[in-house]
């Protein structure tokens, strides 16, 4: 961006909580301000453009592979891929785990362990013996249960109280 009046181009776009938004710009005090209103999760300077891109480096990384890592489930013999960014949480229920997501629901037979060792994600916690939670789909966090942006409550086992306050 050149100027304060090119960041409408963002305001102007859907902000999606499973996206990545980068900026490179002047170093400008109000436009990094209005970035960070915007929530855009990286603003670069374009004046130390190389510096911050190496500085940054590892977190911008660890972005990309939190936002846009996919995990493979198969049901049927067939095998599809979904973003774990876009799971807003998974279930266990009787030898099965539920997988809730944007695209709607998806069953496989597993366990949650096996889930969350296939992942190999900090972005998942376990809330519950039946719910590991995505925490970038945490609206608010009460005392008993968790509201998801997507509206849903799911219930904090007492076990699992201290995974919660802790991410």
């Amino acid at each position: 961006v050149q100027q304060k009046e090119d960041l409408k181009l963002i305001e102007q776009q859907p902000h999606h909580d499973y996206a990545l938004y980068y900026v490179i710009g002047p170093k400008d005090y109000d436009m990094i301000s209005e970035c960070m209103r915007l929530k855009v999760n990286l603003y670069f300077s374009k004046e130390s453009l190389p510096e911050d891109i190496q500085k940054n480096e590892s977190h911008m990384l660890q972005d990309i592979q939190d936002k846009f890592q996919y995990y493979e489930y198969q049901r049927n013999g067939i095998v599809s891929k979904i973003r774990l960014s876009h799971i807003y949480y998974v279930e266990s229920l009787r030898h099965q785990i539920i997988i809730h997501s944007i695209n709607g629901t998806m069953v496989e037979r597993k366990n949650l362990n096996a889930f969350l060792n296939t992942i190999h994600s900090t972005q998942f916690i376990q809330i519950h013996k039946s719910f590991i939670v995505n925490k970038q789909w945490i609206q608010n966090i009460f005392s008993d249960h968790i509201l998801l942006k997507n509206a849903e409550t799911l219930q904090i086992g007492r076990a699992y109280k201290g995974n919660v306050k802790m991410s």
